[in-house]
């Protein structure tokens, strides 16, 4: 990938923290056409795709590491004296752990998929390795 002009990298690093095109735009001191222009360059739509990515990756990164926190926290609240507090946490840990088995099944199916695919792909190869040979 071509490397980005300090100003375009700076524009995409606006674009990535939330703001719109115009506004990073007006922060760097550029027209608001070329503020578009930038923004549909393939460059800055594929580095800007990277930082978000990045992003995601970080913020999911802070929030596994706050899970254990949390579940501890729901397992002490569902002892509230409050029937409501107690009951609504209760709530949250069965959903939680619904849509937790759910992802886990779905990612077992995923990869049984894969393994499927990869297997008749190699089946595929040696078919038309053996027809090559033939000919």
């Amino acid at each position: 990938m071509k490397r980005l002009s300090p100003k375009k990298a700076k524009f995409v690093e606006l674009l990535a923290s939330g703001k719109t095109t115009q506004e990073a735009g007006r922060e760097l001191g550029i027209s608001v056409a070329t503020a578009w222009r930038w923004a549909n360059e393939p460059e800055i739509k594929a580095r800007l795709s990277e930082l978000q990515s990045e992003r995601l990756k970080q913020a999911h990164g802070k929030l596994l590491s706050a899970t254990e926190t949390a579940i501890e926290t729901l397992v002490r609240l569902c002892h509230h004296k409050s029937g409501y507090v107690a009951s609504q946490s209760a709530k949250a840990i069965l959903d939680l752990a619904l849509k937790t088995a759910e992802a886990l099944e779905l990612q077992a199916r995923i990869e049984a998929l894969e393994k499927k695919l990869e297997q008749l792909e190699r089946y595929h190869e040696s078919q038309t390795q053996t027809a090559r040979e033939e000919d």
